[in-house]
């Protein structure tokens, strides 16, 4: 039997699990692993994994008797996870839910719900201060929250250190800057909260007028600064991995390439610019020391992200700071540092709780 259940379904999820499993094997912790979406394509050779087949959530907390359930909080609202979680205070099984950044805060354990907090676990492992004060001011106690930080930041870093010394990876891709290597990285429709990706009465930034989602707007407001300032560059466009190439058609024939498959982390360090918004994978690129910009339609998506609230991660609203971004080369000034908001060792934290609440049990 597995002392801990988890289950694990989208990639910011399976972002915080990734470098805990290993810790938590050699901390002697029987757990499995019920992954699906994303997570199962991700996790498919894992040994760890057991099968849903037709099985009820009742039917697998039984069978597997764990003592705790750690569940990471989805983009779908009619996620399994949910019926875990009920099911899990009906057995009287403490539960946990997982979340990486404060976004969509009010809506992680809503479901279908109009209770924000209807499905909302005996105990919420919250990366910083800032989701902890959401979820307060949404009614969640603060005794029911932990703060252990965000294992991406230590992720990113490490490989940074590990990586440092290649070809490429140093400084600018190209040195001469002739000609830049510029990656975009897309994101995918909000399934929480479908309006925050879309256009909205506080935008500066409207593209062609064309489109009412948010990153193809941005899209287009790229590749018209970069055409008009007649810019040479090989642009690149980073896939979502929520979503799919269609969503960003037909402003992604635009763009000189399409990466999809490859090591995200790998097409970031061979570019000279990262461009983006607000996600996790451009937070990663200003660890890993690159230029970052994100390019935000509205200014107040400014602090959504610790990155670029606070930097290093440059931010732009309007046409003529983006068009002053690349003209006067600002990504030059650029100077790669660990932000303060950088501290918590997520890894220790994260087993030292689990430890402590399997000692209660």
């Amino acid at each position: 039997m597995s002392t801990i259940i988890i289950h694990i379904e989208d990639p910011g999820a399976l972002n915080l699990l990734e470098g805990v499993l290993e810790n938590l094997k050699k901390a002697g912790l029987a757990f499995s692993i019920l992954a699906e979406g994303f997570a199962a394509e991700k996790l498919a050779n894992s040994s760890y994994l057991i099968k849903k087949n037709k099985n009820t959530a009742q039917e697998i907390l039984i069978k597997h008797s764990p003592s705790l359930l750690i569940v990471g909080t989805s983009e779908n609202t009619n996620s399994f996870g949910f019926e875990l979680i009920l099911e899990a205070r009906l057995l009287d099984i403490y539960s946990i839910g997982l979340v990486d950044m404060w976004c969509n805060t009010s809506n992680r354990f809503r479901g279908n719900t109009k209770n924000a907090l209807f499905y909302c676990p005996d105990e919420v492992f919250v990366p910083d201060m800032k989701t902890l004060e959401a979820f307060k001011n949404i009614g969640l106690e603060e005794n029911r929250q932990t703060l252990v930080g965000n294992p991406v930041f230590k992720r990113a870093l490490d490989w940074k250190e590990s990586n440092k010394n290649k070809k490429n990876y140093s400084g600018f891709h190209n040195q001469s800057i002739d000609k830049l290597t510029i990656t975009f990285i897309g994101e995918g429709w909000d399934r929480l909260d479908r309006k925050a990706s879309m256009k909205n009465t506080n935008y500066t930034l409207k593209g062609s007028g064309t489109y009412d989602f948010r990153t193809i707007i941005v899209m287009e407001e790229l590749i018209e600064c970069l055409q008009k300032l007649n810019i040479s560059c090989h642009t690149i466009l980073r896939v979502h991995p929520n979503s799919n190439l269609d969503d960003y058609l037909p402003v992604a024939n635009e763009f000189n390439q399409i990466s999809i498959e490859e090591d995200a982390y790998e097409i970031c360090m061979r570019s000279d610019v990262i461009v983006g918004m607000t996600s996790m994978l451009l937070l990663e690129a200003c660890l890993l020391g690159k230029p970052t910009l994100s390019i935000l339609p509205d200014i107040q998506e400014r602090s959504w992200m610790p990155n670029t609230e606070f930097g290093p991660t440059a931010t732009v609203s309007s046409r003529e700071e983006l068009f002053n971004y690349w003209k006067e080369k600002k990504f030059l000034d650029y100077e790669s540092v660990i932000p303060e908001w950088v501290t918590l060792n997520y890894d220790d934290k994260f087993i030292k709780r689990i430890t402590a609440l399997l000692m209660m049990q």
